[in-house]
């Protein structure tokens, strides 16, 4: 064999080699996501939805019910599982997603979706979506459940008050506790008071108060409406004098209820 040969051939090994510990890598990191995945599959399938919801992360058993979610879980077809093969396994920070098959001990095979969320040192499922039309368990909007309806713009007005207020008196306490207390588990998830108060600090600095909205009514920049996403979306503006007072403000459905997944305002 030419010596040519020879240094293709160790290059090839030396490729296939680092391909083999990516792969490795890639399974051994992803291992605990799939050991409380299919810990999950197996207690629905063959223990009980009610077993598997108390096992679900907070933010889905804040968002829906245990009865709504055994009606959703029952449709998945996952009695008497057994097993579960993994066509894609990957993880970005605290969240991780599980795509492909799980069998069960009739031979059947059920395509699903687990996206799981770590909570301190375990991974809950966040969760669960197949193919049939309805067959979807997550946080925000459960397919079970029938979405919550576009506010009219009375009741809007009213939401974007509330939490203007809401926003405001965190402002003139410099405290966001409260404030934090009542928006969306999803948002309590992803920020704290302390962070809050950080972004918020501006306003405070410069002494910003939203009282003298409470007696008027906003201006909405557009119809309230929900995006693709299942976040509604409502924006306008307080003709407050000498300056406006212009807001963004974005809920989600948990619990049947609106809650607050972000503030955007600006005094001007």
């Amino acid at each position: 064999m030419k010596k040519g040969c020879l240094i293709v051939l160790a290059v090839g090994v030396v490729l296939s080699l680092i391909g083999a510990a990516v792969v490795f890598f890639v399974f051994r990191l992803t291992a605990p996501l799939v050991t409380e995945g299919e810990k999950f599959l197996n207690t629905a399938g063959n223990g009980s939805p009610e077993a598997a919801y108390a096992m679900a992360s907070a933010t889905l058993r804040n968002g829906q019910t245990q009865e709504d979610f055994t009606r959703a879980i029952q449709k998945f077809g996952l009695k008497g599982y057994e097993s579960a093969s993994w066509s894609n396994r990957n993880i970005s920070n605290d969240r991780g997603v599980l795509e492909g098959t799980a069998h069960t001990q009739s031979g059947g095979s059920v395509p699903l979706t687990l996206e799981l969320i770590k909570e301190g040192e375990t991974w809950k499922v966040l969760s669960i979506k197949g193919p049939q039309p309805g067959a979807s368990s997550g946080p925000i909007i459960a397919k079970e459940d029938a979405p919550l309806a576009v506010p009219s713009s009375e009741e809007a007005s009213r939401m974007v008050l509330a939490s203007l207020l809401a926003f405001n008196e965190a402002l003139q306490a410099k405290s966001f506790e409260t404030f934090h207390a009542g928006i969306s588990n999803l948002w309590q998830q992803q920020i704290t008071p302390a962070k809050l108060l950080e972004v918020f600090k501006p306003f405070i600095d410069a002494e910003i108060n939203l009282a003298p909205i409470k007696p008027l009514t906003p201006v909405f920049k557009s119809p309230p409406a929900i995006n693709e996403d299942g976040v509604l979306i409502l924006e306008g503006d307080y003709p407050t004098e000498p300056s406006k007072v212009y807001f963004t403000l974005k809920y989600v459905s948990e619990n049947k209820a609106w809650k607050l997944i972000g503030v955007n305002v600006n005094v001007k």
